[in-house]
């Protein structure tokens, strides 16, 4: 039965499957096994009810397991888009709490423009809570492709997170014509997420580091460093999947760290690239994401999601 669980979540990830499609392949199984029967003259009917009603069962299980995978893709986007919502007002809350006009009016209008810039993010993230209502099996988040130099957004994820936090963030960058096509609302809401956690495992009295290179006329790499305890070699990959049932004394920790990396993973390979993970000790933990400039068209497109295979 846990095999045909997982063949129900299986389906759940692949593009545009439906529970019709589902019902359809066991008919097809169904009716090849009776044709085997019939070829060999098996005629007891004991047998043929037996492996009828087996049939049915693993039906059963292989439905409910798709239904309740895509109503956990569905929890999850609005989950994770809910909880980035969140963080966006509430910088634009802290900006608006930090402006000073005694201060000048430089830091007047960084504040302005930062709070500008959350409320505006918020704003766009709302449309991708409604388009999460209406996941389909295979599908993630709805990206908005446009073609725009990438630099000032980064740039601003690096100075928001100066005035958000208390740990030195270093900011390399030696190109600032970043051009492409991107979601730039997603690539913030990924160098959001790697800064965050960067914060939260890191050690406070060593610096995180932001480091956006042109590798090519193709690609740009995103890079985010911390210092600190490394991430165990052999859970690596597992918090990455999008909807994780690693069972153990770490899945707290696993699911802490995977509300964010979920989201990288699938913005990444959206933008056709992918995610490099280096975490040892002496070195810290490191994050590179890889995102082609060129791959995409201006429009919208759906991401595709990302199961554990093993579960």
């Amino acid at each position: 039965m846990k095999r045909i669980a997982w063949n129900g979540r299986h389906r759940a990830s692949s593009e545009y499957f439906t529970v019709d499609q589902i019902i359809h392949e066991y008919m097809i199984f169904h009716n090849k096994i009776i044709e085997v029967f019939n070829n060999h003259k098996v005629t007891d009917t004991g047998a043929i009810h037996l492996l009828k009603c087996c049939i049915d069962k693993s039906m059963l299980k292989s439905v409910e397991a798709f239904t309740k995978s895509i109503q956990e893709m569905q929890n999850k986007l609005i989950g994770t888009l809910a909880h980035d919502i969140r963080n966006s007002l509430s910088a634009a809350r802290l900006g608006i709490e930090m402006l000073d006009l005694k201060a000048g009016p430089e830091r007047v209008e960084r504040m302005r423009k930062m709070s500008m810039y959350s409320v505006d993010k918020a704003l766009h993230m709302i449309e991708g809570l409604l388009d999460s209502i209406s996941v389909k099996a295979g599908e993630g988040m709805m990206l908005s492709f446009s073609e725009i130099n990438l630099f000032s957004d980064i740039r601003t994820i690096y100075e928001e997170a100066e005035e958000i936090y208390s740990e030195k963030i270093i900011f390399e960058c030696a190109d600032k014509e970043l051009n492409g096509i991107f979601d730039a609302t997603a690539i913030r809401r990924l160098l959001e997420n790697l800064i965050t956690n960067a914060v939260k495992y890191g050690e406070s009295e060593k610096p995180i580091s932001l480091k956006v290179v042109k590798e090519c006329e193709r690609f740009l790499s995103l890079a985010v460093h911390n210092f600190g305890p490394p991430i165990p070699q052999e859970k690596q990959e597992e918090i990455f999947n999008f909807l994780d049932h690693t069972k153990g004394t770490n899945k707290k920790e696993l699911q802490s760290w995977g509300i964010g990396l979920t989201l990288v993973k699938m913005v990444a390979e959206a933008h056709g690239g992918k995610v490099e993970l280096i975490s040892k000790d002496n070195f810290g933990t490191e994050f590179k994401v890889y995102i082609s400039r060129v791959i995409n068209e201006p429009g919208k497109q759906r991401t595709k999601l990302n199961f554990a295979q093993n579960s």
